[in-house]
């Protein structure tokens, strides 16, 4: 150890008491272990290169000091008892160090055995990596060369899909590749749509990934690996999948990748109400790693501290963050950044798990085949019959063409859109879906026939 006495005390300013008292220790520090950390990986580094463990262990001891301040401020070295200086040594391929004092301890080649070494030094890992003399030697720094892998669940309209693009835009800067997989619930996807050629995506639509199209997701994976051996896999849940029914599917990818989080997106302007009247927005924070309070900018500090209470309260374990109009939370970069351990799978949670079924929520695709005019579509996607929690699509306007439509709850906005990878503006058939409660889908196809809406879409040509 590192050891300074202060011979007169240090006290305390502005008060009788010491913050040390007079021959006390100022200072011990547990060098050695703290160095024997470092040394520790370096030696592992070595013989991880070199494919081959050390040939040599040499432990020496010299007397040493403990540094003492003295009543002038002084500092001087007293011999004490009990302190010394350790150097250790580790050797590959025949190389002797210099003598530098007393050697305790010295093993070389055939008599370096782990049972000869010291406890702390045999169970360090440069003994083991890439040992092939035993059978049963540990593979400690064994590469994983699986992709990690984050499910990345949320309400509607949470705000899954622009963490998805700032989290892609993060990993593209240091030249990591991303796949994504993304899940919506209606026959027709609008979200892999905005991430463009940014990323490979494989769509998986026509249903939930936890209940009515459970069993895809692993040859989801495959293939995806298969296109562009991605370091890191996300997993985009429909805005009504539930965590903790996904957590057999995610045992059976232990071979292809590893879980490294579950992150929900919970919208801070609507997240309270959600939580308050939905078992599936609750299970969804249940089952988090990470709880991602999004759109904190746009609310209020009631709101926000509103929300962080009741997360807290469904998941006091789960990491929580804020992101507004920067939509990746800082918090989150080293979790995406680093090659992380595998969180494993899902925790148990007893009981039956809710599905949005058992909530009465369903979809409703229709297509306009003709262009109408902006303010229509607005007002029409405003004033929707039975209230839709979500409305999403890409549709064409008389003023601006292709145009991006999204509206949650009473808000909804629209932006131009330049088409997907590979499709051109325009190319592809302009759809409306509709996700909320017990829908009706005839009332909302009256609804939408103001603008020409059918149920199937236009014949091709």
């Amino acid at each position: 150890r590192k050891r300074i006495r202060a011979a007169q005390g240090i006290p305390l300013p502005g008060s009788a008491e010491w913050l040390v008292p007079p021959g006390g220790l100022e200072e011990d520090l547990p060098a050695l272990d703290i160095g024997r950390d470092w040394f520790d990986v370096l030696a592992a580094a070595v013989t991880l290169c070199g494919g081959e463990t050390p040939d040599l262990f040499r432990r020496e001891t010299r007397p040493a000091t403990e540094e003492r301040r003295d009543e002038r401020g002084q500092w001087r070295g007293v011999a004490t008892p009990g302190v010394n200086d350790v150097s250790e040594w580790l050797g590959w391929g025949g190389m002797v160090p210099p003598a530098e004092g007393n050697a305790v301890l010295e093993l070389r080649s055939a008599a370096l055995r782990p049972e000869a070494l010291p406890p702390e030094a045999a169970s360090a890992p440069c003994w083991r990596v890439h040992s092939t003399a035993q059978e049963d030697a540990a593979p400690t720094f064994d590469a994983d060369t699986r992709p990690s892998l984050f499910v990345l669940c949320g309400f509607l309209g949470s705000g899954k899909t622009t963490l998805l693009n700032a989290i892609i835009e993060r990993q593209r800067a240091r030249e990591r590749c991303v796949g994504v997989i993304q899940n919506e619930i209606g026959a027709t996807g609008v979200d892999e749509r905005l991430v463009g050629d940014a990323a490979p995506v494989l769509a998986m639509d026509e249903g939930c990934v936890c209940c009515t199209i459970s069993g895809n997701l692993r040859a989801g994976v495959r293939e995806l690996m298969a296109r562009a051996n991605p370091e890191v896999l996300i997993l985009e849940t429909t805005g009504l999948a539930n965590p903790m029914n996904l957590r057999i599917e995610l045992e059976g990818l232990r071979e292809l990748a590893r879980l490294a989080a579950v992150v929900t997106v919970l919208d801070s302007l609507h997240g309270e109400a959600l939580l308050a009247e939905s078992e599936l927005g609750r299970e969804q924070v249940r089952g988090a790693d990470v709880v991602v309070l999004s759109k904190c900018n746009l609310a209020s500090p009631g709101q926000r501290l509103g929300l962080q209470a009741a997360a807290k309260a469904l998941n006091p374990a789960a990491r929580l963050c804020e992101s507004g109009a920067e939509a990746l939370p800082p918090e989150l970069l080293p979790l995406f950044d680093a090659a992380g351990a595998s969180q494993g799978p899902l925790r148990r949670m007893p009981g039956a798990h809710v599905s949005h079924a058992d909530e009465g929520f369903s979809a409703v695709r229709l297509f306009l085949p003709r262009p109408v005019p902006r303010a229509d579509l607005l007002l029409l996607a405003r004033t929707c019959p039975g209230s839709p929690f979500r409305v999403k699509g890409i549709l064409n306007t008389l003023e601006d063409g292709p145009i991006l439509l999204q509206g949650v709850g009473d808000e909804c906005t629209v932006e131009p859109f330049a088409g997907a990878a590979g499709e051109a503006a325009g190319e592809a058939p302009a759809f409306i879906v509709c996700i909320g409660r017990e829908l009706d889908r005839q009332a909302l196809l009256a609804h939408w026939a103001n603008a020409g809406a059918v149920e199937e879409p236009p014949a091709a040509g």
